[in-house]
């Protein structure tokens, strides 16, 4: 099926509000795009080369490449100077319990499209996204093989087509990730990289996933020297029908939301040594996650089932554990005693969260603190002093 164009793909969603003309806001105007469509909206917005347009009764704006639109419209953009004030759709605090933004009502952190349900030691049971997430066709280039298409904080890449199906789902995932590790009470504070949005490679096959960089005996892998998650499209819940590629399974994917904790955690990646940041990733992945909403525990029923599930009972000394270096871990990818590394590691991490102490984590909490902004993968001292205590 031939792709359509960005703007004419909007004017398909939007010809019946077009028909018949609604009283429109003063700052509305006709845009135009490179294919002679067009489109009456408000610039609210602009940012990382696309205008932002309201489209009068839509919730969510339109995201447009600055390249889609008429090169009057271009000019338009160029000129515009962005009005002071709070944005047109920013949430309006009615009451004392409305958060401020990045806060819940209890102080915890929490993103801007959210809800978290916590239980009482402060940790999310429950993230659900509030909105679905808004997603970008940036590019759909046949000719080069390069579809690229954007939610609000990822863009993500492939050889061919993705459906929009695919799209939307992994979007929703994607920001569902990143909303559960903005909850959490570690206050991890996640910062994008400098062009504002985290990049996901997705290969159609194994072999081109490996002859990029994949690790071999894996089902995908973040790169920390690029910030950029790979993974194969067969890993992901969705299958290839001839020459298009639908969506098997939207109920979980387990391999990308636990590479994408490791993408949104990166400034952590140095300070904290791998069992902490598999752990972490782990700790995520073991919860139920499904159309934009992702149940952590309930109350430590996932847990349980993460131990039983087809799994042994064996485990891995702890002090091997807590001292063993990046290299050693990946050896075990390919040489054996990778699940071991994951299991035994989600394991402890969860201990120190949920059932140390007084059970609210703070000695998890103070040592990510402590551990904060260090580049060294020495952490002894503070391992001594938060986690194991004598």
């Amino acid at each position: 099926m031939r792709s359509r164009p960005l703007l004419a793909a909007l004017f398909l969603v939007f010809a019946a509000s077009l028909a018949a003309p609604l009283p429109l806001a003063a700052e509305s105007r006709l845009w135009t795009s490179t294919d002679g469509k067009r489109l009456q909206a408000e610039l609210v917005d602009v940012l990382n080369g696309e205008a932002v347009l309201k489209i009068e009764g839509k919730p969510a704006p339109a995201r447009v490449p600055l390249a889609r639109l008429s090169p009057e419209d271009q000019e338009f953009v160029k000129a515009w100077k962005k009005p002071a004030g709070p944005p047109p759709d920013a949430p309006k605090k009615s009451d004392a319990k409305t958060p401020e933004l990045g806060m819940d009502a209890e102080g915890y952190p929490i993103g801007k499209n959210s809800t978290v349900k916590r239980g009482k030691n402060g940790w999310p049971e429950v993230i659900a996204l509030i909105e679905k997430p808004a997603f970008t066709v940036v590019k759909e280039d046949k000719e080069n093989a390069e579809y690229v298409y954007r939610s609000d904080h990822f863009e993500f890449t492939a050889k061919e087509r993705l459906s929009g199906d695919i799209v939307r789902e992994f979007s929703r995932l994607f920001e569902t990730t990143y909303e559960a590790v903005v909850s959490l009470p570690l206050r991890l504070d996640p910062k994008p990289p400098a062009d504002d949005f985290w990049k996901v490679r997705l290969f159609t096959t194994k072999e081109d996933y490996y002859a990029n960089g994949g690790v071999e005996g894996s089902g995908g892998v973040y790169m920390g020297r690029t910030r950029e998650v790979m993974v194969p499209l067969p890993f992901l819940g969705v299958k290839k029908i001839g020459q298009r590629w639908i969506m098997e399974d939207k109920e979980g994917n387990h391999t990308l939301v636990h590479e994408v904790t490791h993408q949104v955690m990166h400034d952590w990646l140095s300070p904290l040594p791998t069992w902490v940041t598999e752990g972490s990733a782990e700790y995520l992945t073991a919860g139920r996650y499904g159309m934009g909403r992702l149940t952590l525990r309930g109350y430590g029923k996932n847990m349980k089932e993460y131990k039983s599930g087809g799994r042994d009972t064996q485990f891995r000394p702890l002090e091997d554990l807590m001292t063993m270096d990046s290299e050693t871990w990946s050896a075990a990818l390919t040489g054996g005693g990778a699940g071991l590394n994951y299991r035994t590691s989600m394991l402890l991490f969860y201990y120190f969260c949920h059932e140390d102490g007084d059970g609210t984590g703070k000695c998890m909490i103070d040592y990510f603190t402590a551990r904060k902004g260090k580049r060294s993968d020495d952490d002894k001292t503070e391992r001594e002093e938060f986690l194991v205590r004598g």
